[in-house]
């Protein structure tokens, strides 16, 4: 398989999951890659001993290959022009199943609603959906519900200039950054004014030269309330993709924990990418 060829995108058939497939076709596009569109039927629950009949669960399978090419028709009618898809069917459960896709070198990003139906509701919003983004193995991104699609330029990346060199994936996020062309603006949140102090000024030089080549601005927001004030400057400055990178420790740590990370990623009206640390 080709290096990072392939951008994922699962969908469970619902509205909101094919709108953020079609905002995924149209990165696609605007990258060069091969879209692929997952649908992950899950394992039947059984209950007591008697498992169920082989019919009943071949009929699951019927009718999502059904749906998979509806919507791929669909699709292809209303896609951008260049537009490559593959689709498949995998049972199995969703977070294992997308982590092991995530794990492959195909792969360059997984795109996913925030919102689902049935089980992907359970894991795009409950404690699976933390479990998936903050420890997926490439960068995913988490798009509103039935966000337009356009290019995104304004990229805001927040950072908690906390031994940014051991920690940030400088290489994985300027790798993106260069492949949409985009300007970066890289946001702190801190109500103490950190930037004055000398500690924190030493950290800003190592972020300005692992960045530098990307000729980023700076804005450093002085507040107590990270997600909101993440969530409030990009829509005031009208950012078309937020970067977060989760990590045990620092001024980000309350983006991952349960409560916080469903409210940032529900909340947020600007699709926001998430990349991990290298650091764990």
């Amino acid at each position: 398989m080709d290096f990072m060829a392939y951008i994922i995108a699962p969908t469970d058939f619902s509205d909101v999951s094919k709108a953020a497939v079609k905002y995924a076709a149209h990165l696609a596009v605007d990258l060069g890659k091969t879209l692929k569109i997952i649908h992950v039927i899950p394992i039947p629950i059984i209950y007591g001993e008697v498992p169920m009949p082989l019919l009943e669960n071949n009929s699951y399978y019927d009718e999502a290959a059904i749906s998979m090419q509806q919507f791929a028709r669909e699709l292809m009618d209303f896609a951008p022009t260049g537009l490559a898809i593959e689709t498949s069917l995998v049972q199995g459960n969703p977070v294992y199943e997308l982590r092991q896709m995530g794990k492959q070198e195909s792969t360059y990003c997984i795109v996913m609603a925030t919102h689902g139906a049935g089980a992907m509701q359970t894991m795009l919003l409950g404690s699976v959906t933390l479990s998936l983004v903050k420890d997926a193995p490439c960068p995913t991104l988490v798009v509103p519900d039935f966000y337009t699609y356009k290019r995104p330029k304004s990229i805001g990346l927040a950072c908690d200039f906390e031994r940014v060199v051991a920690s940030i994936p400088a290489k994985a996020v300027s790798h993106i950054i260069q492949d949409l062309e985009g300007q970066l603006t890289i946001l702190h949140v801190n109500a103490h004014y950190a930037e004055y102090e000398p500690a924190f000024a030493e950290e800003a030089l190592m972020v300005d030269t692992l960045f530098n080549h990307l000729k980023p601005s700076y804005h450093f927001l002085h507040s107590g309330y990270t997600e909101n004030s993440i969530i409030n400057y990009a829509q005031a400055h009208a950012l078309d993709m937020l970067i977060i990178m989760p990590r045990p420790h620092g001024l980000l740590q309350g983006l991952f924990k349960h409560s916080h990370t469903a409210n940032f990623i529900e909340h947020a009206q600007t699709p926001t990418l998430v990349v991990r640390c290298l650091s764990r």
